[in-house]
């Protein structure tokens, strides 16, 4: 990881997989926050 480009583009990877798996957290939050279902909160993350 000597090369200046390779890093940052190594550490934008990383960022971005950071933020999609926030996003589906949060997206599987909000489902069972609002219809109080773990069964469907589940359904969600195998969907």
């Amino acid at each position: 990881m000597k090369s200046v480009p390779y890093r940052l583009q190594f550490m934008a990877y990383v960022l971005a997989m950071m933020a999609d798996n926030i996003e589906h957290v949060i997206s599987y939050w909000v489902v069972f926050q609002k219809f109080h279902s773990p069964a469907l909160a589940g359904f969600a993350v195998l969907s």
